[in-house]
């Protein structure tokens, strides 16, 4: 073992009453080295008597600097940098007193690196001149070549990345002709492949990178192949290639977990973090990148633990927590102090701030001094550049912003592509405040197609969605100004509504790919039995409060992991054109497909014979607290039961709400609805939440009209091609001791129809419902669903045996014409940038369900059964079932009968 060789070695020498020889403390110094890298906790509680030896007349003085560097290396180790300064000072000190070139030589080496984590350079080069003199006189090129690593990560954090990129090729050079092993000398062109990343020579990084990669597998050095593809990562996020950088640090992070490598996992969790910043993901990119800051901070890394608070800062920002960003630059300032290039980034950060906050005069005095400063990095330098474009513009200096912006896009030099798409959204704002609306639509556009390309290189569906999501106001912008012209083209501002929504969906719609989840089995497992167990815990507050903080650790957990899965190819499907989306209409039907562009929302009616576009005069703020209020007297009736009463003053409160949502989404579109017997609805972001099936109870002549929610116009393509005849449905339902009326549910839609129409099965478990989608005409699942608001992919229905998430349809092509999902929240949607439509029922039509009844809020489990029954006596008794006409049918009745529009309401009919 290598602690009791370590303690032999220790008591050998205290107890050997004469001057021991060099070789055995050198053969201490080996032991040591072998306790740290096996257990850093067992090797630094010998410290003090390793202090003592230092000391003891046993030792002579050449042994002393041994004993000297071998505690400077293991501070390094415990982080503890400062008291590793101390013991290299004196190794070197003492080195040079007692005139040994060769201990001088090697003792620099490590007191280099030392210096360089404590930010001190100038002293650090002082020294390595030094050394290297000393070492190169002596032909040491082991230890030259440990000598230029250290030069070259000085070169690299002062920004000189092409010094550092030779000092790399020197090491790997002085390597060779010492014989090192392969490890030390693949470990070496790492380093100069980052530094080639760095500098922007990206095919030779690339191919340095391989190179490492294909000859540390060839000798089985994992860490090593871990190594390179962690840091191929960055090169591969430069480049914008998210999904092969995804994949290098899955890759990586596994084998450095594994390894117990803290501060490379840190590492791994901040390009983690500047990854999910790339693709959109500012609040999760912030939790992260201050995950990894503290765990540097733990391991004594100030310089990464100030990089990474850059970064939380940065993240922080783009998600409006502004609180969070000061307190993130107050800690990477004082993490930085000493260290100009990052520093430079967080100033930067600093700026940005200012122009969020209109802090003008801050602003430029700070670019001004960053102007001034020489910097190398050429993604700083970008950054950089639109920031000061933006303070042009904001300041309304228009001719200067127009210029700096002109000869940045004609230049030939390359431009990352999410800094050209924002180059292009700036140039555009400042052509429209020139007065020039043409000059800005022609760049916007420009953005735009550089906003699809952008979207085309993320790995999966989810993370598209996500990203898209965040960069979409250049869809808003073209909208908003081409509804200032005097005839605006309803083509175009159609065509760019569709390119904003929904994109998520017609992503997985399209199923040219599939998600490999197989191994997040386990955890998906584990995560369901978490639910399972809370809805039997509901009645102790206690447990259900310690269940709900588990649940969310995991799926946070969860949901990291499923983001580097990378599923359907991202090549990009032509829109249809606006005549095609008419055609898609049946005669006597209307289609109006609503879109919030603040602060208004934009309706456009469509049917055989229409195309128009309609801007509401009703301001979206006023919409968005009508919702509001009607939520919450629905949530007020899930808790009290208020709607019970005859006349009550919540029941009147939800009316009223209901006649304004009415009064500012459908009155101002009456004339279009005339004759038509369907309205098809298109909502948008939080109008997924308005109740457009309930308005015929405040508005009389709506009891014709038939309400069915469609995704997306895009999807209406299919209905034709992909409507199949319901002859049949299947029936499922929960056990569950508090959920009596379930059966009761199955029973009597089993019993509905004649004639075997209906198959029932209390046999509710994950296999059962995909098996059944993929082989069945129809299926009606009765069970309990819950809503997750603060991750809606992880919305999910109960099954015997577990949970059947979001997800979970990905990979079904189902064959089901219809589905009813009788259980709350089935077809909430969470109204997020870019209305990406994650819910169940939407999991459903990307499966490929073409019409699906589904619930939007929490529905009473008495009343469910009464409607139910109205469902299916309304379905069975048309020649040609129609779910949609069905559900309208049973609403009228239930409506008819006395019941509260919360017992009938929260029904929906989806058609994809």
């Amino acid at each position: 073992m290598a602690a009791d060789l370590l303690a032999d070695q220790i008591r050998s020498i205290e107890t050997a009453g004469r001057v021991v020889p060099e070789a055995r403390v050198l053969a201490l110094r080996d032991a040591l080295f072998a306790l740290v890298l096996q257990d850093l906790g067992a090797a630094a509680s010998h410290q003090t008597a390793l202090l003592k030896l230092c000391d003891s007349p046993n030792v002579d003085a050449a042994g002393a600097v041994l004993l000297h560097r071998a505690l400077g290396e293991m501070f390094v180790f415990l982080g503890r940098t400062k008291d590793a300064d101390t013991h290299f000072r004196v190794a070197v000190e003492r080195a040079s007193e007692i005139d040994r070139p060769d201990l001088f030589g090697r003792a620099v080496v490590g007191w280099v690196h030392v210096l360089g984590l404590l930010g001190r350079e100038p002293e650090a080069r002082r020294w390595a001149a030094s050394g290297r003199k000393a070492l190169t006189a002596l032909d040491d090129v082991e230890y030259l070549a440990k000598l230029a690593i250290n030069e070259g990560n000085l070169a690299y954090h002062e920004g000189a990345f092409r010094v550092a990129a030779k000092l790399y090729r020197t090491a790997a050079a002085h390597f060779a002709r010492s014989g090192a092993d392969a490890y030390t000398s693949l470990q070496v062109k790492v380093n100069e492949a980052i530094a080639l990343t760095q500098l922007g020579s990206f095919d030779a990084a690339r191919r340095v990178f391989g190179e490492v990669e294909d000859e540390a597998e060839r000798h089985e050095l994992h860490y090593i192949v871990a190594h390179a593809r962690f840091n191929r990562a960055e090169l591969e996020r430069i480049l914008g290639r998210y999904r092969e950088a995804l994949a290098d640090l899955e890759s990586a992070s596994e084998i450095f977990e594994k390894a117990e490598a803290i501060d490379l996992r840190a590492s791994a969790e901040r390009t983690r973090s500047e990854l999910l910043l790339e693709l959109g993901l500012p609040e999760d990119a912030a939790i992260i990148a201050a995950g990894s800051a503290r765990a540097f901070q733990a391991e004594g890394m100030k310089q990464d633990a100030g990089i990474s608070h850059v970064i939380a800062a940065r993240a922080s920002r783009l998600a409006g927590d502004v609180a969070l960003v000061e307190a993130s630059l107050r800690s990477g300032r004082e993490c930085l102090d000493g260290h100009p290039l990052e520093l430079a980034e967080l100033r930067l950060e600093n700026v940005l701030l200012d122009l969020e906050v209109g802090a003008f005069d801050a602003a430029r005095d700070e670019l001004e001094q960053l102007e001034r400063s020489e910097h190398s990095g050429t993604l700083f330098a970008e950054r950089l550049t639109l920031a000061r474009i933006r303070l042009e513009m904001d300041t309304g200096r228009l001719d200067t912003a127009e210029a700096r912006a002109q000869r940045r896009m004609r230049s030939r030099r390359p431009l990352r592509l999410t800094h050209r798409m924002d180059l292009y959204r700036l140039a555009g704002g400042i052509a429209l405040r020139s007065g020039n609306p043409g000059r800005a639509s022609r760049r916007w556009t420009r953005a735009s197609v550089d906003l699809e390309a952008y979207r085309r290189l993320l790995p999966n569906a989810t993370l598209r969605g996500a990203g898209f999501g965040q960069k979409l106001d250049v869809y808003l912008d073209l909208m908003r100004l081409e509804l200032e012209r005097t005839r605006p083209r309803v083509d175009r501002l159609l065509s760019w509504s569709e390119a904003a929504r929904a994109r998520l969906l017609k992503d997985r719609l399209r199923k040219d790919g599939q998600r490999d989840l197989d191994r997040f089995a386990a955890e998906r497992w584990q995560l369901s039995q978490l639910l399972v167990r809370l809805e039997t815990e509901r009645g102790d507050p206690r447990v259900s409060r310690e269940l709900e903080v588990e649940i969310t650790r995991k799926e946070a957990a969860l949901a990291a992991k499923l983001r580097t899965v990378a599923d359907a190819d991202s090549t990009p499907q032509a829109r249809p054109e606006s005549q095609e989306f008419t055609s898609f209409i049946g005669e006597d039907e209307v289609c109006v497909s609503y879109f919030c562009l603040p602060p208004r929302v934009v309706a456009f009616v469509l049917s055989r014979q229409t195309l128009d576009c309609i801007p509401l005069e009703t301001p979206l703020a006023e919409i968005d607290d009508s919702i509001d209020r009607f939520r919450f007297q629905l949530d007020n009736a899930a808790a009290g039961g208020w709607y019970r009463g005859a006349d009550t003053l919540p029941g009147r409160s939800l009316d009223r709400s209901l006649h304004q949502l009415y009064e500012a989404l459908l009155a101002p579109l009456e004339q279009y609805l005339r004759g038509a017997k369907r309205l098809l609805v298109v909502p948008h972001r939080r109008l997924h939440q308005v109740p457009f099936e309930c308005f015929f109870a405040v508005h009389e002549p709506l009891r014709q009209l038939v309400v069915s929610r469609v995704p997306a116009l895009q999807v209406l393509g299919n209905r034709g091609r992909t409507r199949r005849n319901i002859d049949s449905v299947t029936v499922l339902g929960l056990n569950h001791p508090d959920l009596r009326s379930i059966p009761i549910e199955v029973d009597r839609v089993a019993a509905s129809g004649g004639g075997g129409r209906c198959h029932a099965t209390a046999d509710l478990t994950r296999d059962a419902v995909l098996g059944s989608l993929e082989a069945s005409g129809a299926l009606h699942i009765a069970t309990h669903a819950r809503f997750r608001e603060q991750n809606p992919a992880f919305s999910h229905f109960l099954c015997n045996d577990g949970a059947v998430f979001v997800d979970d349809l990905d990979r079904v092509r189902a064959r089901s014409g219809f589905v009813f999902l009788s259980a709350c929240e089935t077809g909430r949607v969470a109204g997020v940038r870019g209305d990406e439509l994650v819910s169940v029922a939407h999991s459903f039509l990307s499966a490929g369900v073409n019409r699906l009844v589904a619930t939007r809020w929490a529905v009473d489990d008495e009343a469910t059964l009464e409607f139910v029954g109205r469902f299916y006596e309304h379905l069975w008794s048309e020649r040609s079932p129609d779910p949609a006409v069905a559900l309208h049918d049973a609403m009228i009745s239930s409506s008819d009968s006395g019941r509260h529009l919360f017992e009938w309401g929260g029904f929906s009919a989806f058609d994809a």
